[in-house]
C-alpha cells in the first residue's frame, strides 16, 4: 500500500506535537511524516517520538519552500503568527498541487487565501483553512447551530475564557513531548489583533469595525452578555457559506479585564503611531523590565480593568463555554436562541486538544478520500458534518471519550421577543 507524504511546517512546535500525537493513531493510513522547522534540533527530538523525517526549513526561503512542498501530498501549516507567511505558503502549496491545511487564526490572511479558490479548483487541490479550536471547532459548532433552526438572522462564534470550568475531560496518560514556554508568535498574534480592524457581516455585507467593540449577545443559559468583537477569522470564514442567507455574523471573545485593557491600549497606541504589534510582542516577551514598563501604562490599564470587571465576572458569565457558537432565528415559527459549545474541560489542555487534534482528524478524512474530491478553498463548516466530525474527534482525543456528546453541549431557548 502506498504511503501518504505529509509535511508539517513548524513541526517542532507545541501545537504540532498534538497534531502528531493524534495522527499516530491512524495507523491504517500509512502516513510518511516529515517535520520541517527552522529549529532542526527540536524537530529531531519530536521526530524520535513519531519516527518522522526532519527537514530544516525557513519558510521565508521561497526556493527551499518550493522544494519541500514538491515532495508532499499534504502540507500542514502550524507556523504562527499567521499574518507573516501564511498567504504565501498557501499560494505556493496550491500552485504546486499540494493539499493544504492550517489553523490560521488571523482574519486577513484567511480573507486573502479564500480568494485562491479558483486556482485551487484548477489545480485539483483542497485548501482547508482554520481547522483548530478557534477557528475550527467554533465553525463546526456554528454549522450545527444553524441546522437546528428553520431560519437564521444572527450567527456568532468565538470563545469564553473563564477560569472556573469543571474538569470533566481528563487527557490520556500517554506522553506528548511538548516544547516548554510560550513562543513569541503567541504574543505577536495577540498584538496583531490589537491594531487591526476586524471583519463582521452586517446586513449581508462584509464590513470592518474597530477591534474590541463591545456588543450584547443573548447566551442561552447565561442571559445578556457583553462580548468583544475580535479579529479572528470565524466571521470571514462563515461568510463564505452564509453571507447571502444570514444577515449578521460575528466573531466574539470573552476577555479578562486585564487582557481587554492592555490590548485596547495597544490598539489606541497604534492609531497614534506610538507602537505596532510586532514591536509590542517583542518587548512584552523579551524586553527588559524597564522596557516593559514603558510598554504597559499601568494606571490606564487598571482603569480599564475595573471598568470592565463587573461586566466580565458576573455569575452568569461562568456559564459560557470555552468554545462556542450561537444562532438566533425561527423554529416552528417561534423566536429561538441556540448555543453549541464545549462541555467544561481542563483549560490547560484547551489549546492542545482543541487545536491540534482537529487538524489530525481533518487530514485523516482527506486521506480516506472522504473530502479529497472537494477541490477549492474551504472552511471547516463547509466540509464537515458536525456530528460525524465531533464523534471522530472524541474517539481520537482519549479512550475515556466515546462520542461527540462527550465534548459538546446543545442549549436551545425559546424567546418571546421579536428580536434579541
Amino acid at each position: 500500500m502506498s504511503k501518504f507524504k505529509v509535511l508539517i511546517l513548524g513541526g517542532a512546535g507545541t501545537m504540532a506535537a498534538y497534531v502528531i500525537h493524534t495522527l499516530m493513531k491512524y495507523t491504517e493510513l500509512h502516513i510518511e511524516l516529515t517535520l520541517a522547522d527552522k529549529k532542526s534540533e527540536k524537530a529531531r527530538q519530536a521526530a524520535k517520538y513519531c519516527n518522522a523525517e526532519v527537514l530544516q526549513l525557513d519558510v521565508a526561503d521561497q526556493s527551499a519552500l518550493n522544494k519541500a512542498l514538491s515532495n508532499s501530498d499534504v502540507v500542514i501549516n502550524m507556523i504562527g503568527p499567521y499574518h507573516l507567511h501564511t498567504v504565501n505558503i498557501a499560494r505556493t502549496a496550491i500552485s504546486m498541487g499540494c493539499h493544504y491545511v492550517d489553523v490560521c487564526d488571523d482574519d486577513r490572511p484567511t480573507w486573502e487565501i479564500l480568494k485562491l479558490d479558483k486556482l485551487a479548483k484548477q489545480n485539483q487541490v483542497l485548501a482547508l483553512l482554520g481547522i483548530g479550536a478557534s477557528p475550527g471547532l467554533t465553525n463546526i459548532f456554528a454549522r450545527k447551530a444553524v441546522s437546528l433552526l428553520d431560519q437564521v438572522d444572527t450567527l456568532f462564534a468565538g470563545w469564553g475564557d473563564h477560569p472556573l470550568a469543571n474538569t470533566t475531560y481528563v487527557p490520556e496518560s500517554e506522553t506528548i513531548p511538548l516544547p516548554p514556554g510560550e513562543g513569541l508568535a503567541t504574543y505577536r498574534h495577540l498584538f496583531q489583533l490589537a491594531y487591526e480592524k476586524t471583519h463582521i457581516v452586517k446586513q449581508n455585507e462584509l464590513v470592518e469595525v474597530d477591534p474590541f467593540t463591545r456588543k450584547l449577545f443573548h447566551i442561552p443559559g447565561a442571559g445578556k452578555v457583553p462580548l468583544t468583537l475580535i479579529a479572528h477569522p470565524e466571521a470571514v470564514g462563515l461568510a463564505k457559506q452564509y453571507k447571502n442567507s444570514i444577515s449578521d455574523i460575528y466573531t466574539v471573545g470573552l476577555l479578562y479585564p486585564s487582557d481587554y485593557g492592555f490590548l485596547k491600549w495597544v490598539y489606541e497606541a497604534s492609531i497614534d503611531g506610538k507602537i505596532n504589534g510586532k514591536d509590542a510582542a517583542e518587548l512584552f516577551n523579551s524586553g527588559t523590565s524597564k522596557e516593559q514598563e514603558k510598554l504597559i501604562p499601568v494606571r490606564q490599564m487598571l482603569s480599564l480593568m475595573f471598568k470592565g470587571f463587573t461586566e466580565i465576572f458576573l455569575p452568569s458569565k461562568k456559564k459560557i463555554p470555552l468554545l462556542f457558537a450561537g444562532a438566533y432565528g425561527l423554529k416552528d415559527g417561534e423566536r429561538t436562541h441556540v448555543l453549541i459549545g464545549t462541555k467544561p474541560i481542563n483549560q490547560m489542555h484547551l489549546t492542545g486538544m482543541c487545536t491540534g487534534a482537529p487538524v489530525a482528524v481533518a487530514v485523516a478524512e482527506l486521506l480516506r478520500n472522504n473530502i479529497k474530491n472537494h477541490h477549492g478553498v474551504y472552511t471547516p463548516d463547509q466540509l464537515f458534518d458536525p456530528d460525524h466530525f465531533l464523534d471522530e474527534l472524541a474517539i481520537k482525543v482519549t479512550p475515556s471519550l466515546e462520542k461527540g456528546e462527550d465534548i459538546h453541549q446543545v442549549i436551545i431557548e425559546r424567546a418571546s421577543d421579536s428580536r434579541s
